[in-house]
């Protein structure tokens, strides 16, 4: 049994074997690129794309039987690109850069145009009918829109739609009456646009739908991020620059907290550990007051329900200016100290 060998009566046409280099030079010189979807788009939105991307990216679209040639001879040098043959089916078109490609896509997907409806094709959406004039003159148009099963009446010479009215469900094909009252009413649902399939950057595949998630919700996971990754870093006590002032705060206040327990009455407790006494002994007088009133002096009745915290004393009226401009100056030094103070007491209420 001989074997046929199937030869070549002409040569590869040249502009052929342009595109193979070409593709071929873009797929070696880029890590970044995008595959786009470009099925029904029309050649002046693709124009429009070009000029857009100029700059910042090239688009090519060549057939993808050029395009897993390319890959094939290309798999020693990057064999990670083997797994671009997968996403080559349908109508692709390449967009390399080397810039974001997060923002190449949404520039993508930017471009969009509208289709004229016709009877076969697959409704995108529920397509509704409001109630109210239609503009129209009453002749050949109303019997068009009856025919299509919606309520028409005349109403001062024009045509009005007396019900809101679904002329066609989402996922029904456009029957050829529903595409003409569509075309009466300037009705055109079928939005088109380039459709990314997938991106690449040094092997990794990128799904669709990570590329176009809004930068906002980006900011939010990373705001996210670091707030949890600064929490773990002040529990853990681990001495990062950005959790070293948290670390600090949160170990004095420990300590504090101890001090206070332990009833050790070092400067920064004394006051605590009075403050905590006295609220210790509020709470044992108002007890006694509902057990026994007549028990308590009249006196100490009010210390069941006055503020154990003093007052801060006030400044004596017929100081000298510069004795009342330097105890200002000291409120202040001293006003972040009260305010930690203030906050441990809250603790010990």
């Amino acid at each position: 049994m001989s074997l046929l060998m199937y030869k070549r009566k002409k040569p590869v046409p040249l502009e052929k074997v342009k595109k193979l280099e070409r593709i071929k030079n873009l797929l070696e010189r880029y890590s970044k690129f995008l595959i786009i979807d470009f099925h029904e788009v029309s050649a002046n939105l693709m124009h429009r794309l070009r000029r857009k991307l100029r700059g910042k990216a090239e688009l090519i679209v060549v057939k993808n039987t050029l395009t897993k040639k390319a890959i094939d001879a290309l798999l020693n040098k990057k064999p990670e690109l083997a797994r671009v043959k997968d996403y080559l089916e349908g109508m692709r078109a390449f967009v390399f850069t080397d810039g974001d490609l997060f923002e190449i896509a949404r520039m993508i997907t930017e471009e969009k145009e509208t289709k004229p409806p016709r009877p076969g094709k697959i409704s995108p959406i529920d397509i509704i009918i409001p109630k109210g004039s239609t503009g129209l003159r009453p002749g050949p148009a109303m019997t068009d829109l009856r025919l299509a099963g919606l309520p028409v009446r005349i109403i001062d010479g024009e045509l009005f739609i007396m019900q809101e009215t679904t002329l066609v469900k989402k996922g029904q094909r456009l029957s050829s009456q529903a595409v003409k009252v569509m075309q009466l009413l300037d009705i055109n649902p079928f939005i088109v646009q380039p459709k990314i399939i997938c991106g690449f950057d040094s092997g990794i595949i990128i799904q669709p739908e990570i590329l176009l998630k809004p930068i906002e919700e980006y900011e939010k996971l990373v705001e996210q991020a670091y707030s949890e990754a600064l929490n773990i870093a002040v529990n853990t006590a681990l001495p990062v620059p950005e959790a070293i002032e948290n670390i600090i705060g949160v170990a004095f206040m420990h300590a504090i907290s101890l001090a206070v327990e332990t009833v050790l009455p070092i400067p920064d407790t004394a006051e605590l550990i009075i403050i905590r006494a006295l609220n210790v002994a509020r709470v044992a007088l108002s007890e006694i007051i509902k057990e026994a009133p007549n028990a308590v002096p009249e006196e100490l009745r009010a210390l069941a329900v006055a503020p154990a915290a003093p007052a801060a004393p006030e400044a004596p009226k017929a100081e000298e200016e510069k004795k009342e401009e330097k105890k200002e100056e000291k409120k202040e030094e001293k006003k972040e100290e009260e305010e930690t103070l203030a906050g441990l007491a809250a603790l010990f209420g």
